[in-house]
């Protein structure tokens, strides 16, 4: 039996997901969290076969638990539910690495729907590369988080991304031209992520492109 663990700082909300969900305990049982903190310890403790979880939470937040995930459970589905308005491009039912998002508010059996999305991929063994980071970074963006972002990919090079009220602002990879850096960052498989401690002054901007247009240019380059 499958085990997903739910994540909010809401305790209706939990409730309502653990009464809403109970018509699919033949396909999956529910565990929930209150905060990114206890779902670390659970996902320590527990076999979890995938995550639904919002980003703003005490303690320790959605993304900063999803960046804990591609250190250490690189290869469980996550769905992230997000604010009202923050998907700017329409929803798809192709599922973006491991990851995949859901504004609130929706129905339960559109999240139960993404949960079995998740399940049968798992299954199909379709998460061997993780959770990408052209589908973690967006997420930054929604949030309009500034902070500082250590990437590392599965051959140990590693690079610093800077992140200013949401905008990509500047990077530090190699001796590469921002874009290019970031770029080159973008076609990395099996990321871990990690949040640094953000220095004491302002970042030069050294980005001056749109997120979405570098990930689009890094798409391009991984088809060709």
């Amino acid at each position: 039996m499958d085990t997903i663990l739910i994540v909010d700082h809401n305790k209706d909300v939990l409730d309502t997901f653990t009464e809403g969900l109970e018509i699919y305990k033949s396909q999956f049982e529910v565990i929930t969290a209150s905060n990114g903190s206890e779902a670390i310890n659970i996902l320590n403790e527990h076999t979890i076969s995938l995550v639904v979880t919002e980003l703003m939470m005490p303690e320790i937040g959605g993304l900063q638990l999803i960046a804990y995930m591609t250190k250490n459970f690189q290869a469980i589905p996550c769905v992230v539910m997000v604010r009202p308005g923050t998907i700017k491009t329409g929803s798809t039912s192709i599922w973006e690495s491991v990851l995949r998002c859901i504004e609130k508010p929706f129905k339960i059996k559109e999240i139960a729907a993404l949960i079995i999305d998740g399940l049968d991929l798992l299954d199909e063994g379709g998460t061997r590369n993780g959770i990408a980071l052209s589908s973690f970074l967006p997420l930054i963006e929604m949030e309009q988080m500034s902070c500082l972002v250590k990437v590392r990919s599965a051959t140990n090079d590693s690079g610093l991304l800077y992140f200013e009220k949401g905008i990509i602002w500047n990077v530090s990879y190699r001796e590469l031209e921002p874009n290019e850096a970031v770029i080159e960052m973008l076609t990395w498989d099996k990321v871990e992520i990690s949040f640094m401690a953000m220095p004491g002054k302002k970042y030069e901007q050294r980005i001056f492109s749109d997120l979405k247009a570098l990930i689009a240019e890094a798409g391009k380059g991984r088809k060709s």
